[in-house]
């Protein structure tokens, strides 16, 4: 099935059900009569143009995807919560054609780029943050997002007619293959709506398939509602955090179907896993090796990785990065047991202070343990003296405190303790990108309270 197949459904699959949220059902051929619909879109473009797509919700977008494969173009999604500036700098990386934006009033505009957009032999671009500050579209085909795909469903032991929850954004490649999985696999794409509503989904029914964060699940196991649905599931993906050892203990309690698992954009999600309740016996340790993948581990603990869910490379202030050799290396450190794999951190968070190296881990395992289910970001911040300086955000619903964390980094070197603390009040869970999180506190976010900041070194 390549990208324009897609749409080819088998006759005893088209008035099967593909989508449902609170309002409506959708068989699979009703969504593909919907792609066809929105072909004119694009029938004027050149052949492989890159279409921004802005200001729809997930079954538009990937009924939008549908059609722009279709007609062989390229998409690049964004959630509708991104804001102008975010868009903004997106579209600054890459030779984007045209943008097809609907506002809140549902109104819809086509935007053409002044300067020719470049052709593009890859079919999605999904944004992320990169190690420079400047976010990164990485470049995917429909082949490489399939082949992620098909080895999650065999992993899982997936069967026609399953359910999956769709908890993520499109815009992100984890919300993407949720969608891509259930399509390939013929079953069931249920969205509940924004993430603060996934409690109220999750009271009223059960989903064979959920992939969520641990900040998702403990605070759905807060409502004693969704504990039922929780324990129905065939499999709970788990990823977007590092498996600390409270986590860990929490998890070996509840006895849930959990999967931990480990994966990035740049491969089209999943890398590793564990099997369905097996947890790791270390943070370190995140799964066997997906079957699809070959990995080497260095002597420096460098991780190289290739197979045919890589990407094919991405675009960067306009300049294309392309995958030499099909391999890639990626930014966590590791090493390889057999076919399981074990992350010592990222190495493209290293920075200097004052000369000294500083990895982001050095400060944040130091709090982690009391803080096991918030957000926790460490940042290199500008400074005329020291090059840089640690940047600690903290996202939380409950305001943290400050003297426990001060307590936490006495036995740091004063270079390497925080610079500046900060709470970001929220109740979100999905993370935040580099550039977001800039201008949240450039522009003196209301959200975002300042906690503690050093006078000196």
């Amino acid at each position: 099935m390549g990208k324009l197949k897609l749409l080819d459904v088998d006759d005893g699959d088209l008035n099967t059900v593909f989508w449902k949220d609170r309002e409506k059902s959708l068989t699979y051929a009703e969504v593909k009569a919907k792609a066809m619909d929105f072909g004119p879109l694009f029938a004027n473009l050149p052949p492989s143009s890159i279409v921004a797509i802005h200001g729809y919700g997930p079954l538009e977008i990937w009924t939008l995807m549908l059609s722009a494969w279709s007609c062989g173009m390229s998409v690049l999604p964004f959630p509708i919560s991104a804001s102008d500036e975010a868009i903004a700098l997106a579209l600054e990386q890459l030779p984007w054609t045209i943008r097809l934006e609907k506002d809140a009033a549902g109104t819809e505009r086509v935007i053409s780029n002044p300067v020719m957009g470049a052709v593009s032999d890859s079919d999605v671009f999904i944004m992320t943050s990169g190690s420079s500050g400047a976010p990164k579209a990485i470049a995917h085909t429909v082949a490489s997002l399939m082949a992620s795909a098909r080895a999650t469903l065999k992993f899982y032991s997936w069967q026609k007619g399953d359910c999956w929850l769709l908890s993520l954004d499109p815009s992100h490649i984890g919300g993407l293959q949720i969608l891509m999985r259930t399509w390939v696999g013929r079953g069931i794409c249920y969205y509940g709506g924004l993430p603060k509503d996934l409690a109220t989904v999750m009271s009223v029914r059960s989903f064979d398939f959920l992939s969520l964060v641990p900040t998702q699940l403990f605070r759905l196991l807060e409502d004693p509602r969704c504990e039922a649905s929780l324990r129905q599931a065939k499999a709970i993906l788990l990823g977007g955090a590092q498996t600390q050892d409270s986590l860990r203990h929490e998890l070996s309690a509840l006895n849930l179907p959990i999967s931990i698992t480990y994966g990035s954009s740049e491969t089209a999600s999943q890398i590793s896993a564990f099997k369905v309740g097996q947890l790791p016996l270390a943070k370190e340790e995140v799964g066997d090796i997906l079957p699809l993948w070959k990995m080497t581990a260095t002597a420096d603990k460098d991780l190289w990785i290739e197979g045919p869910a890589l990407m094919k490379g991405y675009w960067q202030s306009m300049v294309w990065h392309s995958v030499k050799e099909g391999r890639f290396l990626l930014s966590d450190r590791g090493d390889i047991h057999g076919r399981s794999l074990l992350l010592e951190g990222r190495k493209d968070q290293v920075f200097q202070v004052g000369g000294e190296n500083l990895a982001p881990m050095e400060i944040l395992s130091r709090i982690e343990a009391f803080y096991p289910l918030t957000d926790l970001q460490l940042h290199k911040k500008p400074d005329a003296i020291f090059g840089h300086v640690p940047r600690l955000i903290i996202r939380s619903r409950k305001e943290p405190d400050i003297s426990r964390l001060l307590t936490a980094f006495e036995g740091l070197p004063p270079i390497k303790r925080p610079r500046e603390i900060w709470w970001f009040v929220s109740d979100e869970v999905s993370k935040l990108s580099l550039a977001d999180l800039e201008h949240r506190l450039n522009t003196g976010d209301e959200h975002i309270k300042r906690l503690w900041i050093y006078e000196k070194i």
